[in-house]
């Protein structure tokens, strides 16, 4: 009996490129079958909004039709930016008085009107306790709405819209069982993309849920902006190129490894060093914090994922700076891929993980 196998894409849109997972399902597992990336089509310079859903839609289109796939189940997902999130415990009860209490709740808690927003959650239980694990999610409904056209304009099967943080949280749990099966490290997750750093912590216990989320709007553009300015360049791309192949973090690591300033771009790595030391102290700030909450504990490790990822000696300068190791995401880590660069496929790969019903995190706006 040949056994049938389930497919699932993950779409990431961020602000500089379009990223596609899928994966599959079958009786041997799951499987990561392509990864396909292609810079967006609608520029920052192109003010005409009215036609970025129609344009970006098209692209993917066309991204999947270059790449001959015809899996059209898919997963897309909202910027955290854009995402209210609470964790909240709240006594056990029955489903309808559990779901009137939350709704309570989230009038209290939600920053705008709630009639002009929309909720979901999730609920997190364990034996023997007297109270449940609450994720609450909140987004306004408008913008909802404008994002649901564009998922429309595809022409692919929707199955759920998430949030950046929770795909960034179902990519990297898989990663620790084979990282560390013994469980002896406690992690955050850090997705360092183009515009936006996603921080995702889990909630220590036996139960899989993030315990603390956050968005800093820091990334790859901010890096290139700077390096655009310090060498009073007029062209954002030429930056970028300047950026990926010309600057390095200036860390002590990369002084020890080679320590050669003629061979780097020695204005465009200080700048790129500026913007690092930023994202630094925003990490500093959400460990801190975490640590800070009654069920916090110290983070051992962090994983690293993120287009940013790859930015030479980054990964090192953050361990020297917090005190803790750091870990950029391999392809061994979660599932055989070795051919491509997984650190930043790793939102687009839990979205379609939840599309397979894999996650731990089923939070869903569609």
């Amino acid at each position: 009996m040949v056994s049938k196998t389930n497919r699932c894409l993950g779409i990431d849109i961020g602000s500089q490129n379009i990223r596609i997972a899928r994966v599959s399902q079958d009786q041997a597992g799951y499987q990561i079958e392509s990864l396909d990336e292609s810079p967006l089509n609608f520029t920052p310079d192109n003010t005409d909004e009215a036609a970025r859903p129609k344009t970006i839609a098209i692209q993917i289109n066309d991204m999947l039709s270059r790449a001959k796939i015809r899996t059209r189940k898919a997963v897309f997902c909202i910027p955290g930016q854009s995402v209210f999130f609470r964790r909240i415990k709240l006594p056990k009860t029955t489903p309808d008085r559990l779901e009137r209490i939350i709704k309570f709740e989230a009038r209290q808690q939600i920053p705008f009107p709630l009639e002009k927003t929309t909720l979901t959650w999730q609920v997190f239980d364990q034996p023997d306790v007297n109270e449940v694990d609450v994720l609450l999610c909140a987004v306004k409904t408008d913008y909802l709405k404008a994002f649901k056209k564009l998922v429309f304009l595809t022409g692919l099967r929707p199955q759920a819209i998430s949030a950046s943080p929770l795909a960034l949280y179902n990519f990297c749990q898989p990663c620790l069982m084979r990282m560390d099966p013994q469980n002896k490290k406690f992690y955050a997750y850090v997705n360092i993309g183009a515009s936006c750093t996603e921080i995702a912590i889990p909630k220590p216990g036996p139960v899989q849920i993030i315990g603390f989320t956050r968005s800093v709007p820091l990334g790859g553009n901010g890096m290139d902006q700077a390096v655009k300015t310090i060498l009073r360049l007029g062209d954002i791309l030429r930056a970028r190129l300047i950026r990926e192949n010309d600057a390095v973090i200036l860390s002590d690591e990369f002084y020890r490894a080679a320590g050669d300033l003629e061979s780097i771009n020695l204005n465009a790595s200080r700048a790129a060093t500026a913007l690092a030391d930023s994202i630094i102290s925003e990490l500093r700030r959400s460990l801190d914090f975490s640590i800070s909450q009654p069920d916090g504990v110290g983070v051992d490790d962090i994983i690293l994922t993120g287009g940013l990822s790859g930015q030479k000696y980054l990964a090192g300068y953050i361990t020297e700076k917090l005190g803790i190791s750091v870990t950029i995401v391999e392809p061994d880590y979660i599932l055989q891929v070795k051919e491509k660069n997984l650190a930043p496929f790793a939102i687009a790969t839990g979205l379609a993980l939840q599309g397979l019903g894999c996650a731990p995190i089923t939070i869903d706006f569609l």
